[in-house]
């Protein structure tokens, strides 16, 4: 765990919040990262990008909050994230 008193280097492993709106978000992850979760209700419409790549559907964790596998940590440790109402998507009139 992060503040295991027998791992010290440990403590300074942190998730920094760089900017967040209701429907954004950008945070800084350390490179050891090998999943995120965050304590906000899981949607289908939420996505998220590891250093401005490939957008990838953000998955439901077991307490129905939003979980980011993160495969292969980002160099610059950039994760953006973001609500994207499917209503927004495509025109009106078009399937």
């Amino acid at each position: 765990t992060p503040w295991d008193i027998q791992n010290p280097q440990r403590l300074h492993d942190y998730i920094e919040v760089l900017f967040e709106t209701l429907n954004r978000r950008t945070l800084r992850i350390p490179p050891s990262t090998g999943s995120i979760r965050i304590a906000e209700n899981w949607s289908a419409n939420w996505e998220y990008s590891l250093d401005g790549h490939t957008c990838l559907p953000a998955q439901r964790a077991s307490d129905a909050s939003l979980f980011l596998p993160v495969t292969k940590p980002p160099a610059s440790g950039i994760v953006r994230l973001r609500y994207r109402p499917r209503w927004f998507v495509t025109p009106l009139g078009v399937p």
